[in-house]
């Protein structure tokens, strides 16, 4: 994007009335609706992408008729527009490859697809909690790049539990290290298993190359990964790190133990069974301690 076309999009965000609150987001208000503005710019075309919020329903399509005879509806036409709704949040997203936009053509789409809204059966200008769905909202935010409609009682509600859940608590311990105990056997167990299958497979598919039976291995190691990462996801107060860091560190002290354990009567066994498949080659003489 050139310098000029940047200057263009800034004078078209303040003419629009919205305001700059992170890269390439802008939020405030458009016909007295709180609307969000994602500009995503190539060096090919430049979009436009706004977004409202609204108490969650259902839709019986995701992409809602445009009236007849509407700019919005020839811009649809024309592959340079997109209406979507979803449970929660309608996008209007806006495509310019060279004429480009001025804030009085944008305004009126953007008041077209609020009609598109109203005849879905959303009101947009009632601007209602999407939590509570009964509290006027009067002042908007912004989280998670998405605009937020949270009355005061449900804002304070959400910084009350953000702040119990991501302040470590004492009394939380033995809940964070219970699923890192599971996560711990689980991965230890399933890493035992591959090890001491090993041999077992090398006899059994003598004639399968070895790449491929160790990228079937490596496959296998990525969803032990899965089944650990479920456990450490699910931990609370995962914002101090501290269940995760724990989890970890039971997942390695009982994986290296139980490999060290079992790898130790297996290693052998799959010495043989390689000398029996490949031939005259030297084996490395494995010893563990």
């Amino acid at each position: 994007m050139t310098v000029a076309e940047q200057q263009d999009l800034s004078s078209l965000i303040h003419a629009l009335g919205l305001k700059v609150v992170k890269d390439n987001w802008a939020v405030g208000e458009i016909d007295a609706v709180p609307i969000a503005l994602n500009v995503v710019a190539t060096s090919e075309a430049v979009g436009l992408l706004f977004h409202v919020r609204y108490p969650e329903r259902t839709f019986p399509s995701e992409n809602p008729p445009i009236p007849e005879n509407t700019s919005l509806s020839d811009l649809v036409r024309a592959k340079e527009a997109e209406v979507s709704l979803d449970s929660k949040t309608g996008w209007l997203n806006l495509f310019s490859t060279s004429e480009g936009f001025s804030a009085e053509k944008v305004r009126r789409l953007v008041t077209e697809f609020f009609e598109v809204l109203v005849a879905e059966g959303v009101n947009v200008r009632d601007r209602v909690c999407t939590k509570c769905c009964a509290q006027k909202v009067d002042q908007p935010g912004f989280e998670d790049d998405r605009l937020q409609l949270l009355c005061e009682a449900c804002r304070a509600e959400e910084e009350d539990r953000f702040r119990r859940e991501t302040q470590l608590n004492v009394g939380n311990i033995p809940l964070l290290i219970v699923p890192g105990v599971i996560a711990a056997v689980i991965g230890a167990v399933l890493w035992g298993g591959i090890w001491y299958s090993y041999p077992i497979v090398l006899e059994k598919f003598a004639r399968v190359p070895l790449v491929l039976l160790g990228l079937v291995y490596c496959g296998t190691g990525l969803a032990v990964g899965k089944v650990v990462s479920f456990f450490i996801t699910r931990v609370r107060n995962r914002g101090a790190h501290f269940g995760a860091a724990m989890a970890l560190i039971f997942l390695w002290c009982c994986g290296d133990s139980g490999r060290r354990t079992i790898c130790s009567g297996a290693l052998p066994e799959i010495s043989r069974a390689y000398s029996a498949t490949v031939g005259n080659r030297e084996l490395v003489d494995f010893d563990y301690a």
